[in-house]
This record gives C-alpha cells, structure tokens and sequence, in this order.
C-alpha cells in the first residue's frame, strides 16, 4: 500500500503558529518545513550559540575588510556588547510565545504567501490584534482550492460599510431602536423613518444549529441589504469574535427591548405566519394543503400588523403560514419593515433559491460556485476568541501539530442518554480503511518495511469516550502495513449536551474549529456539529450511512462485514442540509416536492426528506 498523502496545506503543520502579534511579518517556510526537523530542548542552546558565533564572525570580517585588524581589547569589548544584545534579544523573545527554537522554520517578508483575507474575503483592516485566530487560523487548514468571487468581495465591504453606519450603538441605530420600543408599547407612530434596516437573530438550540443559523440569516442579511445583529443575551459574545472591521458590535445588549419583553415563539401575537393566517398582511390568504391542516398553530389570538417590526418564526416545528416566508409575494411584504426578528435553527439558504427570483439571481452571482455559500459565509464570520483559540491549541500543540494528516472523525448521537454502540466503531473503521482515510493494517507478524516516518493523528469528537478508546486500542494491536505510526485523541466527553453551560460550548465550538484543520473527515448524517467543521474546512466529508431515519433508534448502518453495503459515502456538497424545508409550491399555490424546481436543489445525502445547495459540477 503506498502511503497516504495529505492534501496541501497553506502552511506546514510542523511550523509555530503561535505569534506574538499578528502583525509581524513572518510567514512559514515550507521547504524549511519540510526539511527540517523540530529542535528539541538540548538543541535551542547550540542555535543559541551558532546564531552569536554567527554574528560574532561577520562583524569581524565586516570592521577587518574596512579598518584592518582589531585591537585585542576592542575584540574583547565588541564580544561583550554583542553578548549583551543577544541575551537581551534572546530574553524578549522567551517572554513571547515566538521561540528562537522557530527559526528554521520562517523567512521575513512576503506578506502576499500569507493572504489571511483569503483572498479578499476578509478585509484588510479586520482587525487581528483583540482576535489572533483571524490572522492565523488559515495556516493549519488544507489550502482552499475555492476563490471568493469578486462580486461577493464587493458586498462583503459594502455591507461592512452599512454595518459602521447602522449597527449598534450608531445615532442611526439608536434612532431605530427608540421607534421600534415605542411600537411595541403602543406610544409611538407607526411610521418608517429611516433608511437603516435590521434582521434580529435569536438563539435557539444548540451550537451547530446557531452557527448554521446564523450564517443563513447573514445571507439573508446580505440579499435584503439589513444589517444582522445577534441576540445579546446567548453567550455567542464570548465563543465568536467580532466580524467585522471597525468598532461596531454585532451583538445586542442583552435587554434590548424586543428580546426581553415579547413573546417569541410559536404563540406570539406578532409572528408574521399568524398575520397571514388571519389575513391582515395580503388581501388573499392561501390555503395549506390537507396535510400542512393537521400541524396550524391555533389562531385565536389577534393583533394588528406593525409597519415597523415583523416576527418570523423558522424554528424545525413551523407551520404553513411561516413557511411561506419562502414565497415571492409574502417576502415582498417584508421589504419595508425596519425590523425582522428571526427565530430559527436551521440553514434555510436552499429555499431562498426556489421561490425567489430576484434572490436566486443574486446568489448566482454572489457565489458561482453554488456549494461554497457556507464555506466562505463561515470563513468570514466565525473565528474563536483568544480564550478559545488558547484551548484549541493546547490540544492542538500537544496531540496534532506534528502529524503528517489528520482524519476528522465526528460521532452524533441522537439517542438520550447517550449509548455507546460497539457496532459503530467497526463502521468507522471499516469506512476509513475502505475509503484509504487510514493505513491497513498489517495481516502479519513484524514488518517487512521501515517506517515511512509518515503519521496520522485521529481527532475524535464525541459526547462519550468509548469510540476513540476502542480505536486507540485496534491500532495499538495491530501493526500498519507501511509502519505509519496512527495516534487516537478526543479532546473532551462530555457525555451529556450542554448548550446553557458556556464551559461546554467552549469545548464545543473548539473541537469544531479542530475537525476544520482536517485532510479528511467522517462525520455522522443529520449533525449540525459536522456541517459546521466541513464548511470550515472546505472538504466533502465521509458520512457513515444510516441504518433508517428514525433518528430515536440506532441510527447508523451496524454490520462491519466485508460483503455489507458500504459504511460511508461521500458527499457531492459541502454545503449544509436544511433539515425542515417546505413541501410546497409557492407558484402554483399546491404542495409539491421541491427538490425537482432547481437542478442545484435536491434532496440531502444524510436526510433524505431535506435540502441542499449543489453546484453544477458536482451533478454532472
């Protein structure tokens, strides 16, 4: 078997991430990377000493080419100021996490081999110094092979622009703020004023779900020109930084009057389905389909439209009249309203294509290459804070950095209490070895081979212990047929979901982050948590094939045999599934299976009743 290569890097996995500011001009040299091995302890003294010995040497030449030779006694106090000025230099850099044992590793200049815009994704003043992740991250993920179109990079700073104008704390804000809370006790006009619009996202469900929700409602935010604005009262402040360049917020105070004094759910008298249920929007209501009947929240209660907030109600148990969000018409009626505040926990992009023309034009332009929406959505939104990056890379420091690859592989568990089923495991490795994720293992005593010197390190993620100990375990009783070395390691168990506990999403959106630095990943169907680390990293996972979609019972495929269908397959899309789409057709006003409107809408590969964004490539 020939060894398994990685896929490129935009930086090797052996060089020092850990910069003292972001804003020093180092950059990784790959060939010295590649080369090199990493010093350990007893060498950093002997660079110490050929750096001065170095020095010492030019400098001689250098005063002897122009001055001829030196007097003893100015050789002697040359040797002490250099001596003086190496220990000085050599203390300050101790003190930063920069180590002279890093040199080999980096060459000065060159700013353009370290694009952290990502190709302009970001902009350059996005500001690295409160958020080391921004500058950094990018080096230990796999090279994106997909470019950010220039019309996406124009609207990224337009809307960067409009944020600066209209986010929080703004005098146009402020302004907007004070009409929306006299709206809502009655006292104020019910008069637009203003050019700033709004889209209020709320927190719902747990943290994949918000992060795929949030990425929806900016591209939203993107196609109605609002600004997005996050419910302050989440802990999302303290997982994410800030996004956008400048020195306004995209969070919320967290008593924003809206969040702390309606009632947001299914039942609040100002959900916008509830208005064009009673019919106060539209002059003409549709009617739902028999099977969309039996599932209507009740419509007892009454009230009037505002001209200045709506409430939109997406959350997985919505009903018909939600779901016509979806529909030309209702959307249009949304256009003028100042503020939309947004319940939701799913990624709703692929319908925003379907029924919507002006919006799938839009899309078509902002991202060509149609399964990247959340890909460059999340590259440009979410980086760790300094307190998650700090816990990411010790794990990274300790158990990643000096692999050669690194398979991804994340286990979801839709049972509660978590159960471990050993089945699982020989599916995870029966897909990973099918599929060349991991080296075979050797059917024979000893080794005919030496080591390769190659390593693959297994980053598990899982609410429980038990697969990553048993795989830890299947290697280190059987020998690889290459001698390449495979090492097992989960960060956390914390066997029970958390999603109130910030301790909790911290390993969460850590582990995420983590998976994204992955060659390869295998992943479980219908998890938000997978969604999040494959549209980071940029890669079609391995998803483990699910046994039935009765998401209570177990919920992958059990048998490890040879002859048994196969254990994962592929995915054509990287984008994420939307778990609860409309089964109606906003045109012809009827239900309808929406996966056949649009070539680059089918169903999902891991839920077969969802949807899901493909680019045109990938169908042919």
């Amino acid at each position: 078997m020939e060894p398994l290569m990685a896929r490129p890097r935009k930086f090797s996995l052996h060089s020092e991430i850990s910069l003292p500011s972001p804003n020093l001009p180092y950059q990784v040299s790959p060939t010295a990377a590649a080369d090199t091995e990493a010093p350990s302890e007893r060498n950093v003294e002997e660079i110490h000493f050929s750096v001065l010995h170095d020095l010492l040497q030019q400098r001689y030449h250098l005063h002897q080419s122009f001055f001829g030779k030196l007097p003893a006694r100015h050789c002697a106090f040359l040797a002490v100021a250099f001596l003086g000025i190496f220990f000085l230099l050599s203390s300050m850099l101790s003190s930063s996490t920069l180590q002279l044992k890093s040199l080999p590793y980096y060459t000065l200049g060159d700013h353009e081999a370290d694009d952290f815009t990502l190709g302009g994704l970001l902009s350059e003043e996005s500001d690295r110094t409160q958020c080391y992740s921004r500058g950094l991250i990018h080096r230990l993920r796999v090279a994106s092979p997909h470019v950010p179109s220039p019309y996406l990079v124009k609207a990224l700073r337009d809307y960067e622009a409009l944020h600066q104008r209209c986010g929080p704390g703004t005098e146009a804000f402020n302004k907007s703020a004070l009409d929306l809370e006299l709206a809502l006790t009655g006292q104020g006009k019910q008069e637009i004023d203003g050019d700033c619009r709004y889209i209020v996202w709320t927190a719902n469900s747990g943290l994949g779900n918000r992060i795929i929700s949030i990425a929806a409602s900016f591209v939203y935010a993107l196609l109605t020109r609002r600004v997005l604005v996050l419910d302050g009262s989440s802990d999302m402040s303290q997982l994410l930084c800030e996004p956008f360049p400048g020195e306004i917020s995209w969070i919320l105070s967290p008593d924003f009057p809206p969040l702390s004094t309606l009632l947001l759910n299914q039942c609040s008298p100002h959900r916008f389905g509830l208005h064009l249920q009673q019919g106060t929007i539209l002059s003409s209501r549709r009617d739902p389909p028999e099977i969309d009947q039996k599932t209507l929240f009740p419509s007892t209660l009454t009230s009037q439209p505002s001209s200045i907030f709506s409430y939109v109600y997406l959350l997985h148990d919505y009903d018909f009249f939600d779901k016509l969000f979806f529909c030309d018409e209702e959307q249009s009626s949304l256009q003028a309203i100042p503020w939309i505040i947004l319940s939701t926990n799913m990624y709703f992009v692929p319908n925003l294509y379907l029924y919507l023309p002006q919006f799938r034009e839009e899309l078509n332009r902002l991202f060509p290459e149609s399964d990247t929406i959340f890909h460059h959505i999340s590259r440009y939104l979410f980086f760790p804070t300094n307190a998650v990056w700090s816990w990411m890379m010790r794990h990274y420091d300790a158990y990643l950095r000096k692999s050669s690859r690194i398979l991804g592989v994340q286990i979801r568990s839709f049972e509660y209490p978590p159960v471990m089923h050993p089945e699982l495991t020989d599916q995870i490795l029966r897909c990973a070895l099918e599929n060349h994720l991991l080296p075979r293992i050797s059917k024979v005593e000893g080794r005919e081979h030496l080591s390769t010197g190659n390593s693959t390190a297994v980053l598990v993620t899982s609410l429980l212990p038990d697969y990553s100990e048993q795989i830890k375990e299947f290697y280190a009783e059987h020998s690889t047929e290459t001698g390449e070395a495979v090492s097992v390691h989960q960060p956390s168990h914390e066997v029970h979901q958390n999603t109130k506990a910030h301790g909790h999403n911290v390993k969460a959106w850590g582990e995420m982050c983590l998976l994204s630095f992955s060659d390869n990943l295998v992943t479980s169907p219908m998890s938000t948590f997978g969604y999040v680390a494959q549209g980071l990293a940029g890669i079609r996972p391995w998803i483990l094939v699910a046994q039935s979609s009765d998401t209570d019972s177990h919920f992958f495929q059990a048998s490890s045999s040879e002859s048994a269908s196969p254990a994962c397959s592929q995915v054509l899309s990287m984008d994420p599934c939307f778990h609860a789409p409309p089964y109606y057709n906003c045109a012809e006003s009827r239900g309808d299976d929406t996966s056949t409107v649009l070539p680059c809408v089918r169903h999902c590969e891991d839920v077969s009743w969802g949807l899901k964004v493909f680019s045109q490539a990938s169908l042919i």
